[in-house]
């Protein structure tokens, strides 16, 4: 409560108050110095004893104002006592003796360090130096307060990331049940280790920066608490964690505490890079290069391709970096112990026993759990009751959606929640496209959620129901309503924006153009892809049928004229539906690829059908666009589109040219897919070949092959017969891909 408490005899209180009065002009940071005096104190009809005992244990320092008669005072013995047996060592500094006149000190005070006063000419110098010893009290003992806050808080989030404060939280596992992560090292390659190896395998160092990096689920935000509340030898004992979305908010008082911390070092740990977006990114990388400096270590949590596309604008930051942690699956005695763990915990050992079932009998289901997110999405639905088979175990998307259903029913058994399914689930929808579309914002105000002509009271309402708000989280914004962050884990609102999407597709016609209003990434394409391979025939059927007739529908009457080639909204939507009729579980090309190959008017829409006709398995318009590639317009466009897709650059692939520069995310993409050998990565290997050859003769063939790379090439004859024209073709541009590259015959 006090930064200071001052002690004196009653035959020096006017220097007593004069001191007073000059220390309260002065600030500690924002606010005022903070003192406890006696004569301003303590009210009328308060017990003196007892409140001076309560500013006594509520005050950070004790200022003694020492004379003859300080020292024979029984208050100020007392006072003395007091604070003597609150740091009996010194070590916290608590009393500061302020020496007023000549005195035969105790043995007590004679060991500590004084404030001289003596002199009335140097009142100003005591009185620097005492504000700078109350100033440098408050600031340890707050960043002390701060630190054990920042463990708190750690320990106090939701274990479940969809559990608000009625769940369990962090503590629930750490750390008799956190799974040590497997980590693999890209800097400094080696064998797979694990996170707490690595972090007790090398002292603090000072201007250290690390990155985390890891699939949506991987365990990258565990990973920074158990960083948080263990660094090991390698981090300074001083740690904060901050969600990348505050860190230019909280930045200034992000660097008071490295500079409080200078001596002994302190650590940022920033989750959440990639939610930041794209949009704000530049602020985040400003405010992280601020941050860096000689004592205090920086570790970043990211997705891997976020953090692959935007490294190079950090780099030019002068943020350098030392090691980058690529989180790994965990394996199946990882999951059967987190299992057995959590199933004791809750008293229920049937959900380990279920859990070692799915295993043992459903084919792939080590891949799918080896997934922390996906594994802990299991467990709850074990944990309710709910039926898992193979057919949970098949697909992403199914396990996700199973989840959602069994969330929302749960709480209506709780009785928790009192709106119908299809009002919640269509305000998360709504929420989680405007959290897609706006990332690195501040929030979404209430209002977001509110249809056209809705009350403002639905919108209370939703907010207050614990089926809807528990899987988000919130904070107070500045007019001191409820802002929402995010979801509680991001692939939740991915799931759904892909949801929507599904959605729109069965429904049809205009419902199509608002599924389809934003062109979405990858990681929400993946849940797209993964949602199309578990529909039924019947229902690909219905989505073909759909998809085709609203595509026909958006054609324009006539083709546009050469000099008008401004990219409507019905020419974007056409580009999105051409791309996921290419991604349906098909058995034959369907017409529609083959018309918007022949017929479409915008190059980017013609590529779009040609590489779903290539998925598909349509060799005559494969043969067709490899030689239509030929044409440096052609050529050019292909290569920009790829850059944009897969995140080498951050622009419009309807308008985006591609003038050089970095395109590893493109190249990890071709040469992962050249080294897989299913029926899609069979279907797109030609063309895959030939884009990479244009990337590297654009590029002027200065980018050096690694050996994984050369090795998938030696590879790649196995995986094609050169008994067929489409054998030879692919042969061939292989030769001349390694002719160029200059790697020899084998």
């Amino acid at each position: 409560m006090y930064d200071a408490f001052i002690s004196y005899s009653e035959s020096d209180s006017v220097w007593a108050e004069t001191l007073y009065r000059r220390l309260r002009r002065f600030r500690i940071q924002e606010r005022a110095i903070s003192l406890f005096f006696a004569p301003t104190t303590i009210a009328a009809g308060q017990s003196i004893p007892r409140v001076l005992s309560q500013g006594l244990s509520s005050s950070h320092r004790m200022l003694a104002v020492v004379t003859p008669e300080w020292l024979a005072s029984e208050w100020a013995r007392l006072e003395h006592e007091v604070s003597l047996w609150s740091d009996p060592g010194a070590s916290d500094g608590h009393l500061i003796p302020l020496l007023l006149k000549d005195a035969a000190l105790p043995p007590t005070l004679a060991r500590l360090k004084y404030v001289d006063f003596r002199d009335p000419d140097n009142f100003e110098v005591g009185l620097r130096r005492t504000v700078e010893t109350i100033r440098s009290g408050a600031a340890r003992q707050y960043w002390e307060a701060a630190d054990k806050n920042d463990r708190e808080t750690a320990l106090n989030a939701p274990l479940l990331p969809w559990m608000g404060p009625s769940g369990p939280s962090f503590d629930f596992l750490w750390p008799e049940m956190f799974v040590d992560p497997p980590i693999a090292l890209r800097r400094h390659p080696g064998p797979e280790g694990r996170l707490s190896t690595w972090l007790a395998g090398d002292h603090r160092s000072a201007r250290r920066t690390y990155a985390i990096l890891g699939e949506p689920g991987s365990g990258k935000s565990t990973a920074l608490r158990s960083m948080l509340l263990n660094g090991g030898t390698r981090l300074p004992a001083r740690r904060t964690l901050v969600h990348a979305r505050d860190l230019v908010q909280r930045q200034d008082v992000l660097e008071r505490r490295s500079s409080e911390s200078s001596r002994d070092g302190f650590a940022i740990l920033v989750d959440g890079l990639d939610e930041a977006g794209s949009a704000s990114f530049d602020q985040v990388a400003a405010a992280l290069t601020r941050l860096s400096n000689d004592h205090t270590t920086i570790v970043i949590a990211s997705r891997g391709d976020f953090f692959e596309r935007n490294f190079s604008l950090l780099q030019t930051n002068d943020l350098e970096l030392h090691e980058v942690l690529e989180m790994k699956a965990w394996n199946v005695s990882d999951v059967v112990d987190f299992s057995e763990k959590y199933a004791e915990r809750l008293g229920d050992p049937g959900v380990a026993r279920a859990i070692r079932g799915v295993l043992d009998t459903i084919p792939g289901a080590d891949r799918m759990i080896s997934n922390p997110m996906r594994l802990t999405l299991l467990l709850y639905l074990l944990a309710v009751g709910a039926a898992v088979d193979a057919i949970t175990m098949r697909e992403p998307f199914i396990l996700y959606r199973l989840f959602y259903d069994q969330w929302i029913k749960k709480e209506k058994q709780r009785r928790t929640t009192s709106l119908d399914f299809d009002t919640i689930k269509h305000a998360h929808m709504r929420l989680a496209r405007w959290l897609y579309e706006n990332r690195g914002s501040v929030g979404a105000s209430p209002d977001v959620l509110r249809e056209p002509g809705s009350r403002s009271q639905a919108t209370d309402k939703l907010i207050q129901d614990s089926a809807f708000a528990d899987l988000l989280t919130f904070q107070e914004g500045l007019d001191g309503q409820p802002r929402i962050l995010s979801f509680r884990h991001e692939t939740i609102g991915e799931f759904l924006i892909a949801q929507d999407i599904l959605d729109s597709f069965r429904v049809g016609g205009s419902a199509i153009d608002k599924g389809l209003r934003i062109t979405v990434a990858d990681d929400v394409n993946r849940f797209v892809r993964s949602g199309m391979n578990d529909l039924s025939g019947p229902s690909v059927a219905e989505v073909l049928d759909n998809l085709t007739a609203r595509y026909r529908k958006l054609l324009p009457p006539s083709p546009p004229r050469d000099d008008d080639r401004t990219v409507d909204v019905s020419e974007r939507v056409r580009e999105q539906i051409l791309y996921y009729v290419g991604r349906l579980p098909l058995h034959d090309c369907p017409d529609i690829l083959r018309q918007a190959y022949r017929d479409e008017t915008s190059a980017l829409n013609r590529r779009s059908a040609a590489l779903g006709a290539i998925v598909q398995g349509d060799s005559v318009i494969e043969t067709a666009y490899l030689e239509r590639l030929h044409d440096p317009a052609e050529d050019l466009l292909n290569r920009s589109v790829q850059l944009v897709y897969f995140g080498d650059v951050r622009a419009d692939m309807h308008s985006y040219v591609d003038r050089g520069g970095d395109w590893s995310r493109v190249r990890a993409e071709i040469y992962k897919r050249l080294g897989t050998s299913t029926p899609r990565e069979d279907r797109l290997r030609w063309w895959d070949l030939r884009t990479l050859r244009s990337l590297y003769r654009s590029r002027g063939y200065r980018d050096s092959l690694t050996d994984r790379e050369v090795e998938i090439l030696n590879a790649l004859p196995q995986l094609f017969s050169v008994d067929s024209d489409r054998g030879r073709a692919m042969a061939q541009e292989l030769a001349d891909l390694r002719g160029e590259l200059g790697i020899p015959e084998r």
